[in-house]
């Protein structure tokens, strides 16, 4: 449906398939056993992928939504992974501070996430990945992996990551690639791997240009979600400026999909 009705008619759909989902499955690969979680369901086809990847393993996903996660549920039902994927309906954040009431302290009932994969709204990752930290939602060793890091952006979220409180705690590496169904038009994807530390990261000033970024990137999205949505062209300019931008913050997108492998996501501590 994507490739053959809404790619010729220039439309957006927003899910993580065709380059991207090779980078989900390699994620997938590099994290250590055990639960999946996804911010922003829409209509589930990553929470499906990652519980047909892993049979054994929960899958919880978040999505503010309540139509797209009782659809997201039927299809996880159709695909015949519905008891492995449990779609919780909310802002993630909320959700996400929710969890330990929703499953119990158990361990047995208590998923602590192999695999995040962030696809919620760009300007929620930094703090919806805050929540997950101080929450201690995050296993040893586990991956993070975040789409439309480029366009529409998350250029806040990734000067933490690069410079500010996650440098330390995360070592992180940014994917270029095609956007799934919009010939042309290039996104990233950021993986890092989850390193906790009890020391305190040093605080550096974020340069005010990260907020100028943030905002530029709420106004495309907004658009995005309005009737006639951005023109693939305008997509390609949005994203080259976002780059140029982000690089003069010394966050540099330069690697393809071919870095997207487990030793990648690991170098900096295998140092």
């Amino acid at each position: 449906f994507a490739l053959k009705v809404l790619r010729p008619q220039r439309q957006w759909f927003k899910i993580a398939a065709g380059d991207k989902a090779t980078v989900v499955e390699r994620a997938l690969q590099c994290a250590p056993d055990g639960a999946c979680l996804e911010l922003g369901t829409y209509v589930g086809y990553t929470a499906i992928r990652c519980a047909l990847r892993r049979p054994t393993s929960k899958v919880v996903s978040i999505e503010v939504d309540p139509e797209h996660a009782v659809l997201s549920q039927c299809l996880a039902i159709h695909a015949g992974v519905d008891h492995q994927v449990r779609v919780w309906t909310g802002q993630s954040g909320d959700v996400l501070r929710s969890l330990r009431d929703r499953y119990g302290e158990s361990d047995a009932k208590f998923p602590r996430f192999a695999m995040v994969f962030m696809d919620q709204c760009g300007s929620r990752f930094w703090s919806d990945l805050e929540v997950l930290i101080k929450q201690e939602l995050l296993m040893p060793g586990a991956i993070l992996l975040a789409d439309n890091v480029l366009k529409p952006g998350a250029p806040l979220f990734l000067w933490q990551l690069f410079h500010g409180l996650g440098r330390d705690v995360f070592t992180s590496h940014l994917i270029s690639l095609e956007e799934f169904a919009m010939p042309g038009v290039e996104d990233c994807m950021l993986m890092a791997r989850y390193h906790p530390s009890t020391s305190q990261p040093g605080k550096m000033a974020m340069p005010l240009e990260v907020q100028a970024l943030e905002f530029e990137a709420s106004c495309i999205r907004t658009r995005a979600a309005e009737p006639g949505g951005v023109p693939f062209e305008e997509w390609s300019a949005h994203g080259e400026r976002m780059k140029r931008a982000l690089e003069d913050l010394n966050i540099r997108i330069g690697e393809d999909l071919s870095s997207a492998d487990c030793a990648k996501a690991g170098r900096e501590k295998s140092k």
